[in-house]
């Protein structure tokens, strides 16, 4: 990470998190 403990940290993590899920939903193929 970049060193930062603390609520700043635990957004970026879970905006990484959102966006990976987000891009994995949309690879995924719809039926």
């Amino acid at each position: 990470m970049l060193g930062v403990a603390g609520p700043g940290a635990v957004r970026v993590s879970q905006h990484r998190a959102l966006i990976a899920l987000r891009r994995h939903i949309a690879a995924a193929p719809v039926p």
